[in-house]
C-alpha cells in the first residue's frame, strides 16, 4: 500500500470530478466550430450518463502541455490540441447527468497522470512547482475509444459516426498533487492554490459533428432542384 502510494507521489495526480451543476458538462445540438460550424445556439442539456434510449455514451480525456500564460482562457486550435500530450484518459459521465469522472471517481479521488505532467516539488504558493496548461477534451462515444482515434477524425474532417459529438474546453493551468510534500490532488475545475488557472463553470460542451451544415443541406437541396428543371426543360 505504501509503495503504491510513493509511485502516485512520483508521477503527480489530479482530480477530474465533479457532479456539481456549476461545473456540468453539456451537449448541444449546434454544428461544432471544430467541424465547420459556429458553436453558436442550438439546443443545450446536460451530458447523459452512460446509454439512455439509444443516446450514446460520452468520454473524455485531459491533455497536458507546457505552461503558456498567453494561452490561459483560449479555445484551442486543432493543431494545438494535437500538439498536448495525453495526462490520462478513461474518463466518463458519472452519477448523474453533466456529472464526470476519472479514476478514484468513487470519492472524487486523484488520478495518477500518464504524461510528464510532474508533481510539483514543493508547495503550490512557493513558485517552485511545475506548473502545466491543460485542455479536457470529450466525445460521444460513437466516435470512437480512443483520444488518438479521434483526434485522426478530428484532423481530417472525416467522422466514424454521422450525428456524433465533439467538444474542448478552454485552457486551464496548473499544478498537479503527490511529490515529497504529499500534496493533495488539485481539482481542474474551478480556480484554486494548486489550480490558479482552473477550468471555468460550464466548462465543456459537446457540440455535434460529422454533420453538414443546414447552409449546406439547402444548397444541395437547391441544386437538386435546378438539375431536375433543367431535365424537364430539356426534355
Amino acid at each position: 500500500m505504501g509503495a503504491a502510494a510513493a509511485c502516485v507521489q512520483a508521477q503527480g495526480t489530479i482530480q477530474v470530478y465533479s457532479t456539481s451543476a456549476t461545473y456540468a458538462i453539456l451537449t448541444n445540438s449546434v454544428l461544432s466550430a471544430y467541424d465547420g460550424g459556429t458553436g453558436q445556439g442550438g439546443t443545450a442539456g446536460k451530458a447523459a450518463v452512460g446509454l439512455v434510449a439509444g443516446t450514446p455514451d460520452y468520454q473524455y480525456a485531459l491533455l497536458a502541455g507546457t505552461y503558456n500564460a498567453s494561452l490561459n482562457g483560449t479555445q484551442p486550435t486543432i493543431s494545438q490540441l494535437a500538439g498536448l500530450s495525453l495526462a490520462f484518459s478513461g474518463i466518463t459521465n458519472y452519477l448523474l447527468a453533466g456529472g464526470i469522472a476519472g479514476a478514484g471517481h468513487n470519492s472524487g479521488g486523484p488520478t495518477l497522470l500518464t504524461s510528464s505532467w510532474t508533481a510539483p516539488q514543493a508547495s503550490f504558493t512557493d513558485g517552485t512547482g511545475t506548473e502545466d496548461s491543460y485542455v479536457l477534451v470529450g466525445w460521444s462515444g460513437n466516435e470512437g475509444s480512443s483520444w488518438s482515434q479521434v483526434l485522426a477524425e478530428l484532423q481530417s474532417g472525416n467522422w466514424l459516426t454521422v450525428g456524433g459529438s465533439f467538444g474542448a474546453s478552454v485552457f486551464g493551468a496548473g499544478y498537479t498533487g503527490g511529490g515529497p510534500d504529499s500534496i493533495p490532488a488539485p481539482s481542474i475545475f474551478g480556480v484554486s492554490s494548486g489550480e490558479p488557472n482552473g477550468l471555468p463553470a460550464s466548462p465543456l460542451t459537446l457540440d455535434s459533428v460529422g454533420v453538414p451544415e443546414p447552409t449546406t443541406i439547402a444548397l444541395a437541396g437547391l441544386g437538386g432542384l435546378s438539375l431536375l428543371a433543367f431535365r424537364r426543360k430539356k426534355a
